[in-house]
């Protein structure tokens, strides 16, 4: 997302995180990592989470299809080679529901849902370039 920022900027489209983590834990995330030029807001209970419809993945079908990604070499690369950067991403799966699915939603300047996509599995997410295509068809 940070690589493609100037595309969704140029099209006056707004990128808002909400991710599942607190405050400390997002500006710990922050400080480690490159410098990101959108917001990121903590929803610690998940509520918005829950009322959006995203879901949390079952943690036996979780670890199979992780343990399948590290036997196909699919999760190669998943934590970073930095030390401080890997030590913060391990806080996140130690501290976090990393079952849970997130995804992507585009509104209109009036605050109505365009487009969306849920996530049915940790690699589902929308490309970048799928939120691109479905920003200028959309908005």
């Amino acid at each position: 997302m940070r690589e493609h920022y100037n595309e969704f900027e140029k099209r006056g489209v707004d990128i808002i995180i909400i991710s599942p983590h607190k405050g400390e834990y997002l500006e710990k995330f922050s400080n480690t990592f490159d410098s990101y030029p959108f917001e990121f807001y903590g929803d610690p209970s998940r509520k918005l989470y829950k009322q959006m419809g995203h879901q949390t993945m079952p943690k036996w079908k979780l670890l199979g299809k992780t343990a399948l990604g590290f036997l196909t070499r699919q999760l190669k690369g998943i934590l970073p080679k930095n030390k401080q950067e890997k030590e913060v991403v391990l806080e996140a799966m130690k501290t976090s529901d990393v079952y849970i699915q997130g995804g992507a939603w585009l509104y209109d300047q009036q605050k109505e849902v365009k487009w969306h996509h849920i996530d049915q599995a940790p690699n589902d997410h929308a490309t970048t370039e799928t939120l691109i295509e479905q920003a200028d068809k959309n908005l």
